[in-house]
């Protein structure tokens, strides 16, 4: 099951164009307390898309990747998770089809 998920082609979706932000050893978003940031909302099942008629912009890590170059563009991504906080949105892929990672817009 490793080899085909290592065969498995990189996805370019409206969450993969987001900044990268690592979870806690729990799997939780790391809340900045010092900055009096608290976790309002979350909610699961959403949906995230991109109206654009074109492509959106490979982020620099996929850019760089020769192996992504042939990436298919995605203009959505299904069943996230969306926390909102008091100074961010973050969602979380749930599936390991995103590289496991969350991403959020600050």
């Amino acid at each position: 099951k490793q080899q085909e998920t290592n065969n498995k082609m990189q996805v370019w979706s409206p969450l993969t164009t987001l900044p990268k932000h690592t979870l806690t050893q729990a799997g939780l978003i790391s809340i900045d307390s010092t900055d009096n940031e608290v976790q309002l909302i979350s909610r699961s099942a959403i949906e995230l898309r991109s109206l654009s008629p074109t492509p959106l912009q490979k982020p620099v890590s996929m850019a760089v990747d020769s192996s992504s170059s042939a990436s298919p563009w995605i203009d959505r991504d299904t069943d996230l998770i969306v926390t909102l906080t008091t100074h961010r949105i973050v969602f979380q892929s749930t599936s390991n089809d995103n590289n496991n990672n969350d991403n959020n817009n600050d």
